[in-house]
């Protein structure tokens, strides 16, 4: 048995790979075998079956192949009642291939040799088909044997065996990307992609590849910035290049690029995640058949930028006092303090539906009478908040949404809150009392609201301490 040709390299095609050569194979692609057995000279066989065992072996057990064609390259003219097998019908009496010799064959004066040659090739998991077993490793040798079985005389060999092997190789087709700058962006801003895709390892080419970029809802492609002739479609807001083989022919790298603007909806703190996926193909489509027999080898990426978001501070002080505003202060019970919030929020850039929250510590009674703000340092910010008090919890909801500006704003909240002698509460007791801001990334969707940006302010609790003397 020998290993006639693979599919590839075909120089009558110009198909080259220097990473495929003639004892390699990938998915879909054709491999022949020649296997053969040689008749003594003046000697009979009976019941006679040349035949190869319909799969290959390999490290992990065996892969059936897929049978292409097959034919006796010797004799030229087989004899009278000798029979070449191609019916693929899986309940055919013999695997396509086989050839099948009369009841009694009598050896003229010389050797005579008979010689089938098949041709095959063996599907693997793929992209199109993740389900399909066995999953077969890139290098892996593939050992196809052949048999001949004849009815022996007695105390003779009735089987005889030979092999010969492929290596089984495949691409390694991988995309990568990335935006910059890629946090903190305000609307207008421009982010640059890049898109670069490999196949490293010295694996064999991967061909007809199809790359497609999907450009999520609020950022705005720059057409014109798109390179190596992608073509946008604005109904799918996809981005597609195409690319013959991967390593390019030329051995140039491949990258692709595009910028796009963050459009006027955006949200403080909103992700916009990119995806591009890469398909490609182990054999070319202009082959034979190459449609219905390639792999295909499929990558993804994502890449998320961000969007600027906002910072709250939180101090506290001593209520009618002239001390600055800071991250804790010492009182005993039945004092009164004035806390304060300041919510910093960045130019160009929208809060719709923006909640203020403070989490009141027990036996931190919020004094209603007292609370002033939010107050806008925009008087564009005109609407009104909705103060709310449900247990411990303090909210103020905006009527409305607070839209970009170009300028930095903030929004000022204060009030005074009475210390009260809490259930437990001991001599240095710290009172954690924590400031949220929150906002949604669109406009009415509950469904997508920030994550809380907080900030704390401690309230240290002091008691008197009593002693008693006597003498």
């Amino acid at each position: 048995k020998e290993r006639v040709s693979t599919e590839i390299p075909d120089e009558d095609l110009d198909l080259t790979d220097p990473n495929n050569d003639d004892g390699e194979i990938v998915q879909g692609e054709y491999v022949t075998f020649a296997y053969s057995v040689t008749l003594p000279a003046n000697t009979s066989v009976a019941d006679g079956v040349l035949a190869d065992d319909g799969h290959f072996a390999y490290s992990g057990g065996t892969v059936d192949y897929e049978f292409v064609d097959a034919n006796v390259v010797r004799p030229e003219e087989l004899p009278a009642g000798f029979e070449l097998h191609v019916d693929t019908d899986p309940d055919a009496e013999y695997r396509p291939g086989t050839l099948t010799f009369p009841a009694t064959y009598d050896v003229g004066d010389e050797d005579q040799t008979f010689t089938v040659e098949i041709t095959v090739w063996v599907a693997d998991t793929d992209a199109a088909n993740p389900d399909h077993t066995p999953n077969l490793p890139h290098g892996e040798e593939l050992e196809n044997t052949a048999r001949f079985i004849h009815s022996p005389p007695a105390g003779g060999d009735e089987e005889w065996t030979a092999s010969d092997t492929v290596d089984y190789i495949e691409p390694n087709l991988q995309v990568a990307k990335g935006g910059s700058p890629n946090d903190s962006l305000q609307i207008g801003g421009d982010v640059t992609y890049t898109i670069e895709v490999t196949n490293p390892g010295d694996r064999p080419i991967s061909y007809d590849n199809t790359i497609v970029d999907t450009v999520p809802e609020g950022l705005i492609v720059q057409v014109d910035s798109i390179t190596g002739d992608g073509a946008w479609n604005a109904e799918t807001r996809e981005i597609t290049w195409t690319v013959p083989q991967v390593p390019a022919a030329d051995g140039e790298l491949i990258t692709f690029g595009y910028d796009v603007e963050i459009g006027p909806e955006a949200a403080g703190g909103a992700d916009f995640v990119n995806t591009v996926e890469v398909e490609g193909h182990t054999l070319p489509d202009d082959l034979p058949d190459a449609s219905e027999r390639r792999g295909v080898r499929a990558d993804s990426d994502q890449d998320t930028v961000t969007t600027v978001d906002a910072e709250i501070t939180k101090g506290v002080r001593v209520a009618d006092s002239d001390n600055a505003y800071a991250d804790g202060t010492t009182v005993r019970v039945g004092d009164t303090v004035e806390y304060q919030v300041v919510v910093t929020l960045e130019p160009q850039i929208n809060y719709w539906d923006p909640v203020i929250t403070d989490t009141m510590p027990e036996g931190v009674q919020i004094q209603d009478a007292t609370v002033s703000g939010p107050i806008a340092s925009d008087s564009a910010i005109g609407g009104t908040w909705d103060y709310e008090v449900d247990g411990n919890i303090v909210t103020w909801t905006y009527d409305g949404d607070i839209t970009s500006s170009a300028d930095e704003r903030t929004l000022l909240l204060t009030y005074e809150a009475l210390v009260t002698d809490g259930e437990g509460f001991t001599a240095g007791d710290e009172l954690e009392n924590t400031a949220a801001f929150s906002w949604n990334r669109v406009d009415d969707n509950e469904d997508t609201r920030t994550d809380n940006f907080t900030d704390d302010a401690v309230v240290d609790l002091v008691h008197p301490v009593l002693e008693i003397a006597k003498s």
